[in-house]
């Protein structure tokens, strides 16, 4: 018997259930599309990545080359490892990221689960800002805060959002990502900004 598939709501729902409160209502679950590999914030990282991986290893066959003391081997072995994971690890992370994490929508309160950790925004700071995807297939929704109109949750590293960099150099941010039924989410919040709805 093959494993449950993640991607599917059911499964999302699964993850998300036992975070419910007493009496709170369900108004949308997901999860963010694995499939969905690159990113906004990928089109700097990508090249940049690259760059430092193939100074990076240079600098490691240059020092081996020349029979360089043991510090100058380890100290370029790091750099290499660094590099490695800008250019593979971080997709790999964030594909296994993308695989263990739910959202829920309530008419309490947004929230994400990634494995044990739970971020929240409550339901009167819907206060938000949407991204489609350029062929409007995938949506992504950050929360910000309602009065200063900042992006909390790590939002001084929010262009690491969503490339395996979050959660490993900054803070995991209360955002959706590449969510696949945007429209269902989006009408999900406007349901739960309702005054109604609380």
């Amino acid at each position: 018997m093959s494993a449950p598939d993640a991607r599917r709501p059911d499964d999302r729902r699964a993850l998300v259930q036992p975070e419910l409160r007493p009496g709170e209502r369900l108004l949308w679950s997901g999860g963010p599309d694995e499939a969905v590999t690159f990113g906004r914030n990928d089109l700097f990282l990508v090249p940049f990545s690259l760059l430092w991986c193939g100074f990076a290893i240079f600098w490691e066959v240059s020092v081996l080359r020349e029979g360089a003391s043991v510090f100058f081997v380890l100290f370029g072995g790091v750099f290499v490892a660094i590099g490695l994971f800008f250019v593979v690890g971080r997709f790999l992370l964030k594909r296994a990221r993308k695989a263990k994490t739910g959202y829920a929508v309530t008419d309490q309160r947004s929230f994400l689960v990634v494995g044990s950790t739970v971020h929240q925004a409550p339901a009167k700071q819907q206060k938000t800002e949407v991204s489609w995807s350029r062929d409007r297939t995938h949506v992504s929704v950050d929360w910000t805060d309602s009065t200063t109109g900042a992006i909390p949750f790590g939002a001084r590293q929010r262009g690491l959002t969503n490339t395996g960099l979050d959660g490993v150099m900054s803070p995991l941010p209360m955002t959706f990502v590449d969510v696949r039924d945007g429209e269902a989410l989006l009408r999900a919040l406007d349901e739960a900004g309702r005054p109604e709805a609380r």
